[in-house]
């Protein structure tokens, strides 16, 4: 199971501010449900919420875009990342690269979160080959890194 970031690191400080993103949500609130086994598969939640925001920015529907990060914020947050899940993670990326311009909102925050997860997810035994196939969320993931080292979380 994936370890919780030091909070008094800067990993941690990120994990932190992502998680309190969803705090500005001034809809009904959402309690995601909570995986506690590592054969809990999310990849059609992920996908769903993927396909619905990709849906609301090709007809220009910004409310359900909106809710649509919210949700997936607020899931991400709560989500345990076993490594048997980590694939999840990695289809979800994939999808949203593929379907979404560069500068989008979905994008960034899946950055934000894989920010938070980076020590874990390059442990995972297929990070090298999904680093090099998602070349756009490689150089993004980067240059936040280069952020965070900066200090700028």
């Amino acid at each position: 199971m994936h370890a919780i970031p030091d909070r008094d690191s800067r990993i941690g400080i990120a994990w932190e501010h992502f998680q309190s993103a969803c705090e500005s949500w001034i809809g009904p609130r959402f309690f995601p449900y909570r995986n506690g086994d590592p054969c809990e598969s999310f990849q059609d939640m992920f996908l769903c919420q993927a396909r619905l925001y990709v849906f609301g920015d090709r007809y220009d529907i910004k409310a359900l875009q909106c809710l649509v990060l919210y949700k997936l914020r607020r899931a991400l947050s709560v989500f345990t990342l076993f490594p048997q899940r980590v694939s999840d993670v990695f289809m979800l990326i994939g999808y949203t690269y593929d379907n979404t311009p560069d500068g989008d909102d979905l994008r960034a925050l899946l950055t934000d979160y894989a920010l938070c997860k980076v020590t874990f997810f390059c442990e995972h035994e297929d990070w090298d080959l999904f680093m090099r196939e998602e070349r756009t969320f490689t150089v993004e993931l980067l240059a936040k890194l280069r952020g965070l080292e900066a200090g700028q979380y």
